[in-house]
């Protein structure tokens, strides 16, 4: 959407969920006057105590608060072909990345995994020990602060989680990789295939110590309204 939302002068305003984002609209063509960083309202709920209970409960309900490090692996469809542009997709990548972590798992008894496929996938979950499936009717957002970890390929779970706090890992080797450029922009810890997982999973400890965290803007929903309203005001 950039080849066209990227051009000055589409809309007076233009409402982003970051400094990453705005950059690459100002070098697409947008002037900096025209950009606002303001996060975005849908997100907004992720930061409320409410829906922060709503993950403890949910862990408690689980019993995954028994002391094992709790893994979300939030699956998303891998085209063979990039809808915007000549990129093209590994077929193999997510049954790899599953593949893999079941693999983990079976030897690190002190993990578990949780796999949440995207509601347009049409697969059948393989119940093993200490790997746990999670429909799409369950929350999204209290399954986020019910674990410690997320894999993701390209899936805007991994931004969520980010956005509260908890360490993300990408595999950058999807098709999606030059879109969303989550390590680029400092929201997970990139791996070049499924194969670097595991010693990144590992890990993941020293992630929480260095917080790759960048500020994100809170209320998103009422700063998007104070640009509405600047905007209204302008003669």
């Amino acid at each position: 959407e950039i080849q066209w939302i990227g051009q000055s002068g589409y809309a007076k305003r233009l409402c982003v969920l970051n400094d990453f984002v705005r950059n690459n609209f100002i070098k697409a063509g947008r002037l900096p006057e025209e950009i606002a960083i303001t996060g975005n309202p849908v997100f907004d709920v992720l930061q409320t105590k409410e829906v922060a209970q709503t993950g403890i409960i949910l862990k408690k309900d689980k019993k995954w608060d028994d002391g094992k490090i709790n893994i979300l692996w939030a699956s998303q469809p891998e085209p063979q072909q990039h809808p915007f542009c000549s990129r093209t997709g590994d077929s193999t990548l997510l049954d790899r990345i599953e593949k893999t972590l079941r693999n983990f798992i079976k030897n690190n008894p002190d993990f578990r995994l949780i796999v949440r496929y995207h509601p347009s996938e049409n697969k059948k979950f393989i119940h093993e020990e200490n790997i746990e499936f999670s429909p799409c009717s369950e929350p999204i957002e209290s399954l986020i602060h019910a674990i410690d970890l997320v894999v993701v390929t390209a899936s805007t779970v991994g931004l969520q989680a980010h956005i509260i706090g908890k360490p993300v890992i990408s595999v950058d080797s999807t098709i999606w990789a030059d879109d969303v450029k989550y390590a680029q922009q400092g929201i997970s810890i990139g791996v070049k295939s499924p194969e670097e997982l595991p010693n990144a999973i590992k890990s993941f400890k020293m992630y929480l110590k260095n917080k790759f965290v960048q500020p994100y803007p809170k209320n998103a929903t009422q700063n998007v309204i104070n640009v509405i309203e600047e905007v209204l005001n302008e003669k």
